[in-house]
């Protein structure tokens, strides 16, 4: 009786209680808690509880190896893959160096190009299929676990979740660290039996090339339009000579030309991720840049694949916008791009920003439509 009416204080409870009620606060509360005792102090240091806190505020359940909770936490990871934390760490011996199979383990018909990580069924599956299996994930909410696929073409892993490669060179450190130790046991083996050697965590460029045609399946448009295309393949097959990147930069540069001076208003525009668009510029008015990759618009996501409604987007068309996020341009210019060099990410257009968190963009974008009538 004594005990119930003694009042209880903090620091009467065990540590797997403080630990257990510092989860639920947020972390400013838990800074100001561990400056009040010696006992509590040791919250900030704890790497369980900033692990529970990485996966409330950033629904994140992996990190690289050298990483500590702590530091992911304070690094506010973005645009960083979800879906590869449930991949299991080893993967299961079934899936060490895999041999490609001839054909389709569901439609038995067409190439192989993806491997299911799915620990529970790992089939081997052709470009159509594997983008049929991920409209049935979605629909029966099992993304988080079959999101992310070996490509055996690319020979790195793919997210059809965030609809872009992961593991690249300008990704997360811990989406990278991860990716790289799955790729270790995920290398293919030769005919010999032996590893082979020259597989390696693909770049960029590399990884693209081999994602799923915007023309591998009429019913499954809305993932195809954001992966690479068939005229991405085509343009890294051979290696152009100096004179045909140049003439490539010429005809780019005129189709840029021509867009700006009769670009029609009234149709949908599109944005596209700045840097890349910068990049584009650069390979269009600058002797001896190379051509960029596929377009970034993977950036201008959230984790949920969502656009980020903090963009900054440009309201003038005329006017230089060196501190935006993404431009705008028109459906024509849109399709050529896309045609040309592929997409990682999806597209996003102004038809999309719906609802108030949507508002500032969408008027942007208005006004960018609206500022050509202010220029004679």
């Amino acid at each position: 009786m004594s005990l119930l009416s003694s009042p209880v204080t903090l620091d009467k409870l065990t540590p797997d209680l403080l630990l257990h009620i510092a989860q639920f606060l947020d972390v400013r509360t838990i800074l100001n808690l561990s400056l009040t005792c010696k006992q509590l102090s040791s919250l900030v240091n704890d790497e369980h509880l900033f692990r529970r806190l990485v996966e409330r505020d950033y629904h994140l359940t992996y990190k690289a190896t050298a990483n500590t909770w702590r530091a992911v936490y304070q690094g506010q990871p973005e645009n960083i893959c979800p879906h590869l934390g449930p991949v299991p760490e080893p993967l299961p011996p079934a899936l060490h160096h895999p041999q490609k199979h001839a054909n389709c383990d569901v439609c038995h018909t067409a190439p192989v190009s993806f491997l299911s990580l799915d620990p529970e069924k790992h089939n081997q599956v052709c470009t159509v299929c594997a983008q049929k299996q991920q409209q049935r994930h979605r629909v029966n909410a099992v993304t988080e676990r079959a999101a992310v696929l070996y490509n055996f073409d690319a020979g790195g892993l793919y997210c059809f979740q965030c609809l872009r490669p992961v593991g690249k060179q300008d990704d997360n450190i811990n989406e990278r660290d991860k990716t790289a130790r799955l790729l270790e046991q995920l290398t293919p083996t030769l005919p010999n039996g032996t590893i082979d050697d020259a597989s390696s965590p693909p770049s960029s460029a590399s990884a693209s090339s081999a994602l799923p045609s915007a023309s591998a399946s009429s019913s499954s448009t809305s993932i195809t339009q954001h992966t690479t295309t068939t005229a991405q393949k085509s343009l890294k097959a051979a290696a152009p000579s100096a004179d045909d990147i140049a003439e490539r930069r010429k005809i780019e540069h005129f189709r840029y030309i021509q867009e700006l001076r009769l670009e029609d208003m009234s149709l949908t525009h599109y944005l596209i991720e700045k840097t890349w668009s910068r990049n584009w510029m650069m390979f269009r008015t600058r002797d001896g840049v190379a051509p960029p990759g596929p377009i970034t618009n993977y950036k201008l996501a959230r984790n949920n694949g969502q656009l980020d409604p903090e963009l900054r987007l440009p309201f003038d068309k005329y006017r230089p916008a060196p501190e935006t996020h993404a431009d705008i341009i028109s459906e024509q210019l849109w399709t050529f791009l896309v045609d040309t060099y592929g997409l990682e990410g999806r597209a996003y257009t102004e038809d999309e920003l719906v609802g108030p968190e949507y508002a500032r963009l969408r008027e942007c974008v208005n006004e960018y439509k609206r500022s050509i009538q202010r220029y004679p």
